[in-house]
């Protein structure tokens, strides 16, 4: 919820411990062992196992903020809302998530909300205390948005459950011994109108099918990020960023979460999560939100994806860094998305330019 201020994760990674392969335990960071510090940033589990990382941190401020859940009637507004809250917050302390969410529940009824997360992390003071309550007012002024007691320090507010799946706050369904869940994603630069009612449209033509396919959750997010997110970054895997003097066009995943009761139903949820967000996807690349090639986030990417669909233009470069620390490749045995070894002579100049 902070990369719109500090960058990403491995932004802020500043150091790496790992136990390579071929039996050595190496310091990787901007001195030492460059290549190997800047390919495991973003790069998987590839190169060998980090062991230990350092992390450059910053001031810890409260963050404040609400999850609010509104109904399908509020829909319309809550669109609206976070359309608004795109095209006119650019204070890079405020982001915002909103979820459209299917949930099946006990009595058979499918329950659909819209719940809407909002942080902010900046500076409260006296000066501030007039725009603290003005924050995503859009939101605010919707019926089922409440008023400002809901903003406070502890927006998330998660409920705990020991024997339960938390599906939102304080809401818990029993636990299922082969419970399954896959995250899948598209990329885009952007979040519009189109694209927004097509998340609703997809979520509710995906939930149609939950009680008689054993599903338990249908979510897909809408989740804008702010341009300028790489340019706190250098030389990295992913986002491939092979020359950090090159400003990158930021992108950011959309992201779908479905959860269902067994592996019987496995082919019918990956199947309709597939569909749903190849439909997203056109109106994306129609509406010029997106473009076919955008290196894929294989945090939140189904199984399927392939290290060329994550890594682009930086794959021969990796595959190269590979070869030079994994030439057996050992780390191949491991899950995850993987770098093919650097076959020589051929690829390392491609890799080189």
């Amino acid at each position: 919820m902070k990369s719109n201020q500090y960058g990403l994760g491995i932004d802020n990674v500043t150091e790496f411990e790992v136990a390579t392969p071929t039996g050595k335990l190496v310091v990787a960071n901007n001195k030492k062992k460059r290549d190997l510090f800047e390919a495991l940033k973003g790069g998987g589990n590839n190169f060998g196992i980090v062991t230990r990382f350092t992390l450059k941190t910053h001031l810890a401020r409260k963050t404040y903020g609400a999850t609010i859940s509104y109904k399908d009637s509020e829909a319309k507004q809550v669109k609206v809302a976070i359309l608004n809250f795109i095209k006119r917050e650019q204070d890079e302390t405020l982001s915002m998530v909103a979820a459209f969410r299917h949930i099946q529940q006990r009595d058979g009824k499918v329950k659909y909300t819209i719940d809407v997360t909002c942080f902010w992390n900046g500076r409260k003071t006296k000066k501030t205390a007039v725009t603290n309550k003005a924050l995503f007012t859009g939101f605010k002024k919707i019926k089922g948005g409440g008023d400002n007691k809901l903003w406070k320090s502890r927006p998330l507010g998660w409920g705990r459950a020991e024997d339960g799946v938390v599906l939102s706050p304080g809401k818990t369904l029993p636990r299922l011994e082969a419970q399954r869940g896959r995250f899948g994603c598209i990329m885009v630069y952007s979040i519009n109108k189109a694209i927004i009612d097509e998340v609703e449209k997809q979520a509710k033509r995906c939930a149609k099918g939950m009680k008689k396919n054993g599903g338990i959750m249908v979510m897909i997010d809408v989740w804008p990020f702010r341009q300028g997110i790489f340019q706190k970054g250098t030389r990295s895997a992913w986002p491939p960023r092979l020359d950090p003097n090159k400003k990158i066009k930021s992108f950011f995943p959309l992201l779908a979460y479905f959860q269902w009761e067994s592996p019987s139903f496995d082919k019918f949820w990956l199947d309709k999560m597939k569909s749903a967000l190849e439909s997203i996807r056109k109106v994306a690349l129609k509406t010029k939100a997106s473009v076919r090639g955008i290196p894929t986030y294989s945090n939140t990417s189904l199984e399927t994806v392939t290290a060329k669909e994550v890594y682009g233009k930086a794959l021969p470069w990796l595959s190269e860094v590979k070869r030079k620390y994994d030439p057996k490749n050992v780390m191949g045995l491991t899950g995850g998305v993987k770098i093919p070894v650097s076959k020589g002579t051929a690829q390392t100049k491609k890799a080189r330019k």
